[in-house]
């Protein structure tokens, strides 16, 4: 986090440290959420004619091992769906993208590119005069942006833009897709793109981080 928080430009932090820091958190975010999803399930665990809960040893010690990894993964800590949501809410501005190959490392200080979550409303508005209504699916935390163009689409809209190298374009069709929260806290906002496509496996671990600004800052309070 703190060499994310660091990497403002080019010259600041090395290109490949900004993107294996980008693939511990969604490492980290993926164990984690792993083992939230395998202790939820076990509250569902069948029961024998005795009323007595099904489960072996493996899958037992299995859990076991993956909570204890989870809890001790560079300070790491899952949020909450429902602080996850809450944590979203304020403007945010593009400090940067990446891929997780490392084959691409884009900064935008000097391109600006904006987003305002209202999760108390439920709605959003960008800085390429988009707004719409926001839905957040809580067993993924991923995080969409309904009636929005530029998406997962076929015929290569949003992977022709990707590949072409157009920074402002990458960024305007990244922010329709839905983003996958991995980390978010007061200061900043890292995202996974959601993109299905046979073709597209850099696509798939497509980063964005997001800095937060002061409300009002881009878009204006009413």
């Amino acid at each position: 986090r703190q060499l994310l928080l660091k990497a403002v430009n080019a010259g600041e932090v090395d290109r490949m440290k900004i993107v294996q820091a980008l693939r511990s958190i969604s490492r980290h975010f993926d164990e984690a959420l792993t083992v939230e999803k395998e202790q939820e399930a076990r509250k569902n665990v069948p029961l024998d004619y005795a009323g007595r809960p099904i489960i072996t040893a493996r899958s037992s010690s299995s859990t076991a091992s993956a909570l204890s990894t989870a809890l001790g993964m560079d300070g790491y800590v899952l949020l909450d769906a429902t602080q996850t949501l809450e944590n979203l809410d304020g403007e945010w501005r593009l400090q940067l993208m990446a891929d997780k190959k490392g084959e691409g490392v884009d900064f935008f200080n000097s391109t600006l590119m904006w987003q305002t979550l209202d999760t108390s409303q439920m709605d959003y508005t960008t800085s390429n005069s988009q707004s719409g209504v926001l839905k957040f699916e809580e067993k993924d935390r991923v995080l969409y942006r309904e009636g929005a163009t530029g998406g997962a689409a076929g015929g290569g809209g949003l992977f022709s833009v990707l590949f072409s190298g157009g920074k402002s374009g990458v960024a305007r069709k990244m922010t329709n897709v839905p983003q996958q929260i991995i980390s978010v806290d007061p200061a900043l906002l890292v995202t996974r793109a959601i993109v299905a496509h046979q073709a597209a496996d850099n696509v798939k671990d497509y980063f964005s981080v997001w800095r937060r600004v002061e409300t009002g800052t881009f878009l204006k309070k009413k």
